[in-house]
């Protein structure tokens, strides 16, 4: 059951990193909506690169969705990179200051970040229960 809700955490961060790399990545222009400008194509593709690594991200956590040996792998790194991405976050914020729009962003970054950390903590949960039964059947 422990590991069941730790994969479940892990699909919904995979699926997160999947929409944001799509939007990212088929339709960056769609961020002028919300302030961003795109004065040439050399910026339109480095946003779509961004969407590339959201993407790739995803793939790498798909593999604890697809394989159950995989989870507590999957889940680690997709914690380490989310966590990294808030923290970037929270540090721009300090460092250069804050626009309200970047609390939107940090929530829904934080979200995902947390969906991981909750992930990482059914997983080793439910290893080291495993294991534990293992331990005391022998």
């Amino acid at each position: 059951m422990l590991t069941t809700i730790a994969r479940v955490c892990l699909l919904l961060v995979v699926l997160i990193y999947f929409l944001v790399g799509y939007y990212l990545g088929a339709e960056p222009l769609r961020l002028a909506e919300y302030g961003f400008a795109f004065p040439n194509a050399e910026n339109i593709t480095a946003i779509r690169t961004w969407g590339g690594f959201f993407v790739a991200t995803g793939i790498i956590g798909s593999f604890g969705v697809i394989w159950k040996k995989w989870t507590l792998p999957s889940l680690l790194a997709l914690t380490i990179v989310s966590g990294s991405v808030v923290f970037a976050r929270v540090t721009g914020i300090l460092v250069d200051g804050m626009e309200p729009r970047q609390l939107a962003e940090l929530r829904d970054e934080g979200t995902g970040f947390a969906i991981a950390l909750v992930g990482l903590v059914f997983a080793w949960l439910g290893r080291r229960r495993d294991r534990d039964v293992a331990t005391d059947t022998h």
